[in-house]
């Protein structure tokens, strides 16, 4: 279809996802949140590519272009990165939390549940996973994530199934109050298998514990 990735070469696939770059060479805006995703290795993401070649045509309604204000419209075109030569994920069996190191990662567990530096975005030093910074949700929420560091402030007293469970929890959609919302799209990590969830938590524990602290608005 017109309105999607029919035309698109799977090169040009993957670097939209890992890269931030579309068809046309121009920076894609950050919603897309390919910073993230820079970090798939080449295997996962010619997997994701294979997937979403399988799906039905279906035509979308695309809404107008518009121009982006300065100086956004500048930053857009600047943050693009290449990826530079074969990017291999670590061996799972060989070594596991470095494996689920590269989960949290893709999964973007690093980036949500890390404080970072308000324009660099890069991370405080010392403070990976520990959590607090804040996500403007409209209408005077915010929302604040928990740390995810092995500290009494985070998932230190969390048994191995009280981790898994907490994902298992909100596998079924359901329909929430505004009060409940979350940028965590629960419904989709629940469907990461038992492995995975192990890894993740053997990876989390392994970290120093940091004590959580919100960050100043």
């Amino acid at each position: 279809m017109d309105t999607g990735l029919g035309k698109w070469t799977d090169g040009e696939v993957i670097r939209a996802i890992r890269e931030g770059v579309g068809r046309d060479g121009s920076g894609l805006f950050p919603i897309m949140p390919y910073f993230v995703y820079r970090d798939l290795s080449d295997e996962d993401v010619q997997a994701v590519v294979a997937f979403l070649r399988t799906l039905p045509p279906a035509r979308s309604n695309q809404p107008p272009g518009r121009e982006i204000d300065f100086p956004l419209n500048l930053m857009v075109r600047l943050w693009p990165r290449p990826v530079e030569g074969k990017v291999i994920a670590p061996d799972r069996e060989r070594d596991p939390l470095a494996y689920g190191r590269y989960l949290s990662r893709i999964a973007r567990c690093e980036f949500c549940h890390s404080p970072r530096e308000p324009r660099s975005l890069e991370p405080f030093e010392g403070r990976l996973y520990s959590g607090g910074m804040p996500f403007f949700l409209g209408n005077d929420r915010i929302m604040y994530p928990m740390n995810l560091t092995p500290h009494a402030t985070g998932i230190g007293d969390w048994s191995r199934e009280e981790f898994k469970s907490r994902f298992r929890l909100h596998g079924a959609a359901r329909k929430v109050s505004p009060a409940e919302n979350t940028l965590m799209n629960w419904n989709a990590f629940a469907g990461m298998t038992n492995a995975d969830l192990d890894l993740l938590y053997d990876f989390f524990m392994s970290l120093p514990p940091v004590e959580y602290q919100r960050e100043p608005l």
